[in-house]
């Protein structure tokens, strides 16, 4: 009985000794996974730091360039007012060169309408001067004419008034 007992015994050991071979050897495989994934884990943690220090590199540059890029947008807004400003100007500047034009024209009009006045009445200034100068000829034709005739009957009533005198 007492070795049934032993063999049972020594058969269980066996069995617990396999088990516990087994459980050593599963114990070794999973320590040796758990170093694989610690080793791989490391890995991870190592390309997430620098993975979150390129993040941080590409978020600091892009907030300077927005930085940049509102400052040159705000640049640019201020130049587009100008623009509108000056564009408002030139307008109320082509306004002025057009009623200035219009007064210009206006202005050479009466000019025109004048000069032909001045030329009308110069040409009549002329006519007129032409017969005074005309009439005052004939006049002094015949001024000149009666006093060659008034010295021509002077001179015969001198010689009458002598005649009679004498």
């Amino acid at each position: 009985n007492e070795r049934s007992n032993c063999s049972r015994i020594e058969k269980m050991l066996i069995s617990f000794s396999d088990r516990f071979s087994l459980m050593v050897g599963g114990v070794k495989d999973a320590s040796d996974k758990l170093d694989t994934m610690n080793r791989r884990c490391n890995y991870a943690a190592s390309r997430i730091r620098s993975l979150k220090t390129t993040i941080t590199r590409r978020c600091d540059n892009a907030e300077e360039t927005v930085s940049n890029q509102c400052a040159m947008i705000k640049s640019l807004e201020s130049k587009v007012q100008e623009a509108e400003q000056i564009k408002a100007r030139s307008k109320q500047v082509n306004a002025n060169l057009e009623l200035q034009s219009q007064e210009i024209k206006k202005l050479q009009r009466e000019r025109d309408h004048f000069s032909a006045q001045i030329d009308d009445l110069r040409l009549q200034l002329t006519e007129q001067k032409q017969r005074f100068l005309d009439e005052h000829e004939q006049r002094l034709a015949s001024e000149k004419s009666t006093a060659v005739n008034l010295r021509q009957e002077n001179a015969h009533l001198r010689e009458a008034l002598k005649a009679k005198t004498e």
